[in-house]
């Protein structure tokens, strides 16, 4: 029932004055500002839901280095950014292009860390390998290397 259908015809109900309101008209009155009230609360916080998505979509695209800030507020999407995007969005940009920075060192360092150090090792090896296995196996000081490490 929607408020337009709400009648205060003073013809529908002789026994009422003008500007009385019967119970029945009265309840769907009610039931209809409930509805509105309900349906403007839940338009509202899909508003503020679509923006806080558009901002982390933005966001992880900056981050992520699929979109400039310059590509941003030359498009379409300025006016969306610019409606949306504050400073706590700049803070969520700051926070991804951290987080990815941190992953990024995070798979560099195990690279330097344990990549590298096998990856000079197979050279050595290799080499070894090439000059007839004269000398010392190059595992073999790698061992030397390591249990001397240990000690320490």
């Amino acid at each position: 029932m929607s408020i337009s259908r709400c009648r205060f015809d003073i013809g529908e109900a002789p026994e009422m004055r003008e500007g009385e309101v019967n119970a029945n008209e009265l309840r769907a009155l009610k039931m209809d500002v409930r509805e509105l009230t309900l349906t403007t609360a839940l338009t509202a916080a899909e508003a503020r839901f679509s923006a806080l998505l558009m901002k982390q979509l933005v966001a992880a695209l900056i981050a992520n280095g699929a979109l400039s800030r310059r590509e941003v507020a030359g498009s379409p999407l300025r006016a969306e950014k610019e409606a949306t995007v504050g400073e706590e969005d700049d803070a969520i940009i700051d926070e991804a292009r951290t987080e990815t920075a941190r992953e990024a060192i995070r798979e560099w360092s195990a690279y330097f860390e344990i990549e590298a150090p096998l990856d000079a090792l197979r050279q050595e090896v290799r080499r070894w390998e090439q000059d007839g296995c004269k000398g010392t196996d190059p595992l073999h000081e790698v061992l030397i290397a390591a249990q001397r490490d240990a000690r320490r």
